[in-house]
C-alpha cells in the first residue's frame, strides 16, 4: 500500500508547480477540508504563499492561494546550486552561514 504525502507537503508541491488552489480544489483532488489550516502552517514555515480573493456565483467571496511565479524560479535556482532545503530562508540562512569568517 503506497503511503500518502502529508497535507502541507501536497499542497506546498501543488503551489511549487506554479498552480493556484482553492478550498473546493483542495477538498477534489486531496480530500483536504482545512486548506486555510494548512496554508497557515506553512506559512509558519517561512513559504510566501500570496491569497487572491474571487467573488462567487451568490455574492460572497472564496480565497485562492498561490506562489508568485518569480519566488519559484529562486525556489528552484537556489535547490539546484545550495542543494535541497526546505524554504527560501534556509537557503538564506545556509547561504549566510556559509560567508561568515
Amino acid at each position: 500500500m503506497k503511503e500518502r504525502k502529508s497535507q502541507q507537503k501536497e499542497i506546498k508541491e501543488h503551489l511549487l508547480r506554479g498552480k493556484k488552489i482553492s478550498q473546493k480544489k483542495a477538498l477534489v483532488y486531496y480530500d483536504i477540508t482545512r486548506l486555510t489550516s494548512v496554508i497557515h502552517e506553512l506559512k509558519k514555515q517561512g513559504w510566501d504563499i500570496k491569497t487572491e480573493y474571487r467573488a462567487n456565483e451568490r455574492g460572497g467571496r472564496y480565497a485562492v492561494y498561490y506562489m508568485e511565479a518569480e519566488y519559484i524560479s529562486d525556489y528552484i535556482k537556489a535547490n539546484t546550486i545550495f542543494g535541497e532545503r526546505e524554504t527560501i530562508a534556509e537557503i538564506a540562512e545556509f547561504f549566510e552561514s556559509k560567508n561568515q569568517y
